[in-house]
């Protein structure tokens, strides 16, 4: 069974019940994908060929457009997505079409009672991919690598954004797990980069 790449980066609205706010143009409520579209193309098919054609689930860290939740979601089953409580990923929630294929966990991600909350929903089930876009900051993105990705399974995939350089503290944090700072043996880190100055790394877990 092959994936249609295509649709699963286009036509945003299919996934969003706009009638509850009346006729609204998906612009106005300032849903969209803050990724650069080649990049997440590619790991796209990064995560069909790891992962197979129907994935279970999925964790975002950082929704801000909750774009890249809804293009997550028509390859995953179940997206769940932390994100402090803000206009936005109100709308997002509330907006969702089969809201049972999104958990929408409205609270900062670098608080422990957060991993907790993730820890209660998925009852000891591993997760098959982890999007880091969170604080990019490096004690953000060090924490929030630090609390979830052991939920991800062993053959899973554990991803970064913008990891080409723009921000400072998420290039530091990748290069110190290249360098095998954070884990028994350093990590082969692959990327992502079409020179937008944005970036995907990701490794699979072993």
């Amino acid at each position: 069974m092959s994936v249609d790449i295509d649709s699963i980066t286009r036509d945003l609205e299919k996934d969003l019940d706009l009638s509850r706010f009346g006729v609204v143009p998906l612009h106005e409520l300032s849903v969209k994908m803050i990724q650069d579209d080649a990049e997440i193309r590619e790991f796209l098919e990064v995560c069909v060929k790891q992962l197979g054609t129907s994935p279970e689930t999925a964790i975002e860290v950082g929704v801000w457009k909750g774009g890249t939740h809804i293009v997550f979601r028509r390859l995953f089953k179940k997206v769940i997505s932390i994100e402090e409580k803000d206009v936005t990923a109100l709308t997002v929630a509330r907006t969702i079409v089969e809201p049972e294929r999104s958990v929408m966990v409205l609270r900062d991600s670098a608080s422990p009672e957060t991993r907790a909350v993730l820890d209660n929903h998925l009852a000891g089930r591993k997760v098959d991919m982890l999007f880091i876009d969170g604080d990019h900051s490096k004690d953000g993105v060090t924490s929030d690598w630090l609390l979830y990705h052991a939920f991800v399974r062993r053959g899973g995939i554990v991803a970064f954004h913008d990891t080409a350089g723009s921000w400072k503290g998420v290039s530091e944090f990748i290069s110190e797990l290249r360098e095998g700072r954070w884990t028994e043996e350093p990590l082969r880190l692959i990327d992502i980069d079409s020179g937008a100055r944005m970036g995907i790394s990701y490794y699979v877990v072993r």
